[in-house]
């Protein structure tokens, strides 16, 4: 892997897991790879986990912020970091194991296949929706066949939190505006494109991924 890589991690009251994922990221011995947390002044001191192991791990940084200020403006402020240190790929990942680093590697590869965006689709086969009631599920199924409709795009999942971009997606246009992960996903927003091939991983997710 040649490509520098940023995860983009957004944090609040994360202590239980924090450090087990940091550690995980870093033990799948990935070259060229760095994580970036967001921490928004979390009162359990997950920031301070995350500083502790600073001095172990040179290639994490975390972003401290005043309050906690959302998880779309944690991305935004992730990802343009990301872009600041020259990263080539960045994935948006969970705090909360929700979302597999053990996929990553897959994720990485999709992208250096030539794709521009890989999505971990929990809409799939394979893909699964943990933990959620009837209503959230309702909700965000209304939400997936409003878009789908009215964008007339083929992407499963438009709502995922963990997707792998290309930097050059970005680049295109200028990166100021907090819609990472919203309703319209960045690449379609920016591209007008469709993901068009999508395969299974074991995850609470499965990966969708395109060429835009």
């Amino acid at each position: 892997m040649n490509q520098k890589v940023f995860i983009s991690i957004a944090t609040y009251n994360e202590k239980e897991n924090i450090e087990r994922l940091i550690r995980e990221i870093f033990g799948l011995g990935l070259e060229n790879l760095a994580v970036v947390i967001i921490d928004d002044n979390s009162p359990d001191g997950t920031g301070q986990i995350i500083e502790n192991l600073k001095t172990q791990f040179p290639f994490l940084h975390l972003l401290k912020r005043s309050g906690k200020l959302g998880y779309g403006s944690a991305h935004l402020a992730g990802f343009k970091y990301a872009l600041a240190q020259g990263a080539e790929i960045i994935i948006s990942l969970d705090a909360d194991f929700s979302h597999d680093p053990k996929i990553i590697p897959a994720m990485i590869q999709t992208i250096d296949q030539g794709n521009d965006v890989a999505i971990g689709s929990r809409k799939i086969p394979g893909g699964e929706l943990v933990g959620w009631g009837w209503w959230r599920k309702f909700a965000s199924a209304g939400a997936m066949l409003t878009a789908q409709t009215i964008l007339g795009i083929k992407t499963n999942d438009l709502t995922s939190g963990f997707r792998a971009y290309q930097r050059r997606i970005f680049d295109r246009r200028k990166f100021d505006r907090e819609y990472v992960h919203q309703l319209m996903p960045l690449p379609v927003h920016v591209i007008g494109r469709s993901i068009d091939k999508e395969w299974l991983f074991h995850c609470v997710c499965s990966l969708e991924q395109s060429n835009l």
